[in-house]
């Protein structure tokens, strides 16, 4: 009931049901644009449409979601591991496989109903974590960035960015109001979800640091959060966390529950072990992805922006992947500079250490492959570009976000008939 109630009261708030409006208008936004591809684009290759060839044209609407690695989630999710798909990491498709019959139909609804009810409630969390630092006006704008950045719609694909995108921003608001078990426990399971999950731990390190020093580390009660469970177990989880508090010190009382973050990562480096025998397996099979990948080789930033550099001007201008090539540069360019301009305006070194992190950690394979969907889950970047745009014109405002959702429906298009482009 409490837990109704508190949805009943944020829904009828005008100022809040903003985002509700937002997300309905992105959703029908992506949708009218992947029935517009689905009618008039030709494919451009059957090898990567989710579930195959045969069932995406019975279901397009619904396996047009997951086309590249979301076919790979489906499999995952249907039949369990097999060699080469040891990079997708499992909570996602575990969720899909314990939700839905055995069947690629009903695993592909499941997992678009994880990816929308995720990214809804990221949302949600997103404009209460904004507004901590920051007016409506710019917390407005930046759910607006998020939502027509280019790939957005990967939100409401077989992908794990909503599911991420949530995780971490739980992981941030409760360790900026203080509830660092909790924090802990949402980073352990973005930790089982994808590779970025671990950079979550350095990242509220600085956020420990960055509270100890200006608020002096005040504890907080940890009850709230547990507002579904009932009143005596919440009162038990109350008093063992106040029994840690006291053993360890309450300033540093929040580094404890930080070391539960990397558990999901190492849960499913043990599972690799047991059953590849290479706990690494999730970085060593990237090679098999081809050359853009690195072949398991690190490389510097440097190297990766020389090699696009000369890919614009050798690969064919007619190639639809020119086109991606295009984008993944200009992604690349464009956080690059938002991370700059986020330092020299001095954002919250916790949101710029996570950005920068999960900016460069896709780079070292030696390629900006994919770059404009990874920064999708960095909202840093988000936050960083809706401080900029809102000391802009709204005339600068309109022409940019419109670009970007012109952007975000050609991307929509070609992804629904299995053009590659992130």
């Amino acid at each position: 009931m409490k837990l109704l109630k508190s949805i009943r009261k944020w829904l009828v708030n005008p100022k809040k049901s903003q985002v509700i409006l937002l997300f309905l208008a992105w959703k029908i936004w992506i949708l009218v644009f992947a029935l517009l591809g689905l009618v008039f684009l030709p494919w451009h290759s059957s090898a990567f449409f989710g579930g195959g060839i045969e069932n995406y044209s019975q279901y397009p609407l619904f396996l047009g979601w997951a086309n590249f690695d979301g076919g790979q989630y489906l499999s995952i999710a249907q039949r369990g591991y097999i060699v080469s798909q040891h990079s997708y990491f499992p909570l996602y498709p575990y969720l899909m496989h314990i939700l839905a019959p055995n069947s690629l139909f009903f695993l592909s609804l499941a997992g678009l109903a994880i990816s929308h009810i995720a990214f809804f409630a990221s949302l949600v969390l997103f404009w209460h974590l904004l507004r901590l630092d920051y007016t409506e006006k710019v917390s407005f704008i930046v759910i607006v960035t998020l939502l027509v950045f280019p790939t957005s719609f990967y939100f409401g694909a077989v992908y794990t960015e909503s599911l991420f995108l949530f995780l971490a921003l739980a992981t941030f608001y409760a360790a900026r109001k203080g509830n660092w078990l909790i924090a802990g426990l949402c980073g352990a399971v973005a930790s089982a979800t994808r590779i970025y999950g671990i950079l979550l731990l350095p990242a509220l390190f600085f956020e420990w640091f960055y509270q100890r020093e200006l608020l002096g580390m005040q504890p907080r009660t940890l009850r709230g959060f547990f507002f579904f469970l009932p009143d005596a177990l919440r009162q038990k989880i109350h008093e063992v966390a106040e029994k840690l508090k006291k053993s360890v010190g309450v300033s540093y009382w929040p580094l404890l529950p930080l070391l539960i973050i990397p558990l999901g990562l190492l849960a499913y480096m043990s599972y690799l072990a047991s059953t590849t025998g290479d706990p690494f397996a999730f970085y060593t099979e990237l090679a098999t992805f081809g050359e853009q990948r690195g072949g398991g080789k690190i490389v510097l930033l440097y190297q990766v922006f020389w090699r696009y550099f000369k890919m614009i001007f050798t690969v064919t201008k007619s190639d639809p992947i020119y086109f991606t090539i295009l984008m993944e540069l200009a992604t690349a360019i464009l956080a690059l500079s938002l991370l700059m301009w986020g330092y020299l305006k001095k954002v919250r070194p916790s949101y710029l250490v996570f950005a920068a992190l999960g900016y460069i950690l896709p780079t070292l394979t030696g390629s900006f492959s994919s770059l404009p969907r990874y920064v999708l889950v960095l909202f840093p970047l988000f936050i960083i570009l809706g401080l900029f745009l809102s000391k802009r014109s709204n005339l600068v405002k309109i022409v940019l976000l419109s670009i970007s959702a012109i952007l975000l429906a050609i991307e929509t298009i070609l992804f629904i008939k299995g053009y590659w482009v992130a």
